[in-house]
Parts: structure tokens; sequence; C-alpha cells
């Protein structure tokens, strides 16, 4: 099994909120691969793979329960919004610097992602 294919089935499989955990390491995963092929020039590869976490980004942004208490929603879908604009600014000017800061924010969404997911992995364990 191919590590693509490995990774498909681990969404796949995953709950809901694990999921949301894995598409953020995957847009982490992907713009960290933009900046080091735009640092090496290889625009190709950095398009790509900012369009990839665009993607990713915007099917985040659809996940978003707008029934959870505010201003939760509002503030995450804006995050996303925001990173998906810093994205696009990236693979216009081909400038690592956008990539830089969607990856700071990007980061603390992970781990505070990580951190909700604690006790529901710690329950699942004891059981």
């Amino acid at each position: 099994m191919s590590i693509a294919a490995y990774q498909r089935t681990q969404l796949t499989i995953a709950s809901p909120d694990r999921q949301v955990l894995l598409l953020f390491r995957a847009v982490e995963r992907m713009a960290r691969g933009a900046d080091a092929a735009i640092e090496r020039a290889d625009l190709p590869a950095a398009h790509q793979q900012l369009v990839d976490a665009q993607e990713l980004l915007l099917l985040l942004s659809t996940l978003v329960n707008p029934s959870a208490p505010a201003p939760i929603p509002g503030n995450l879908s804006a995050l996303l919004r925001w990173m998906v604009d810093q994205l696009v600014e990236a693979n216009i000017r081909k400038s690592r610097v956008p990539i830089a800061e969607t990856l700071e924010v990007l980061s603390v969404l992970i781990e505070t992602w990580e951190r909700i997911l604690e006790p529901v992995a710690a329950s699942t364990v004891t059981r």
C-alpha cells in the first residue's frame, strides 16, 4: 500500500474531529513542501503544493459547525479564509513570507486541535 493510499484510508476511517486534524496536518505538509520548492526555484511544484493546500483549507471551511458557540465559527472561518488568501499571495508572488505566516497560525491550530482530542483519545484507550 502506498503512503498516499494509507493516508486516504486513515482519513476515511477517522472520526470527524480526527479528520479535521489530519486535514490541518496535510495543509501544513503541503505548505512546507511549497516553501521548499520556492527555495529551490521549483515553481511548478510550489504552485501545485499551494493550490492543493488552498483546496484543503476551503474544504475545512465547509466543515465549520455554524451552531458551535459564538464567536468560534466566525473566527475559525475568517482564519481559514485568511490562510487561503496568504497562500494565494505566496503563489502569485512566489514568496515564502506568506507561507511562513500561514505555518505559524497553522501550528497553533494543530496544537489546539491535538489538545481538544487528547481527552477523547484517553477515554478511548481506557475502555
